[in-house]
């Protein structure tokens, strides 16, 4: 920045360098953005003006263009409104599809989980993803009523309450207490217990109807 002291000999180059660095501050921009959009919009305005100019002088030398140009104004303007329209509906034609016609929710896979897991030799984590299977199945048809977040011994308790003939309850809470005793204490693979759950579940899908 020039001092002051020298703002006397200071060149024109000076100070218009000085000026530009002033109205770069950030006090200024604010100022002249708005000089920007006002310059632009009087240019416009100034268009308008001289092409109004334009066409009132016309219509005195040359009729014919002037209403070549009118004409043709008229019709594009016409276009346009007829393709706004027609945009319009065809927006509004467009409807959301019903909720009947929305897309399922993709079902559980814990049967083909339990599959691929037997396939490796994992019984115990087979079975246990087989007793999930049943579980939504029950759940789907109302036979049951769980939360995810409810612990092992709530589930007992609604099975034996549940919508289920006495050999039903009796056999899917015995499959639950050896799965229990594998999963929480064993920890041993058991090839027997993953078959059983799987004729379980066979026989339970078949007699509620619901795919697994």
């Amino acid at each position: 920045m020039i001092p002051l002291s020298a703002a006397g000999h200071a060149s024109d180059g000076q100070i218009r360098e000085l000026a530009g660095e002033i109205l770069g501050r950030w006090e200024y921009a604010r100022w002249l953005a708005e000089w920007s959009e006002l310059t632009f919009l009087k240019r416009i305005l100034e268009f308008l003006d001289r092409w109004l100019s334009w066409m009132d002088g016309l219509w005195q030398t040359d009729p014919l263009l002037y209403w070549v140009i009118l004409c043709g104004l008229f019709f594009v303007s016409i276009a346009l409104i007829l393709h706004i329209v027609w945009t319009l509906r065809i927006a509004l034609r467009v409807q959301a599809p019903p909720a009947s016609e929305a897309a399922p929710e993709p079902r559980p896979v814990f049967a083909q989980e339990a599959e691929s897991l037997a396939r490796e030799g994992r019984f115990t984590e087979a079975a246990h993803r087989l007793q999930l299977a049943c579980i939504s199945i029950l759940l789907e048809c109302g036979a049951l009523e769980l939360d995810r977040s409810d612990p092992n011994r709530t589930l007992r308790a609604r099975l034996r309450v549940a919508l289920l003939s006495d050999d039903q309850r009796n056999e899917i809470l015995s499959l639950v207490d050896r799965l229990e005793r594998l999963w929480f204490r064993d920890r041993t693979e058991d090839r027997d217990l993953y078959a059983d759950w799987q004729r379980f579940h066979g026989r339970l899908r078949m007699e509620s109807g619901l795919a697994p």
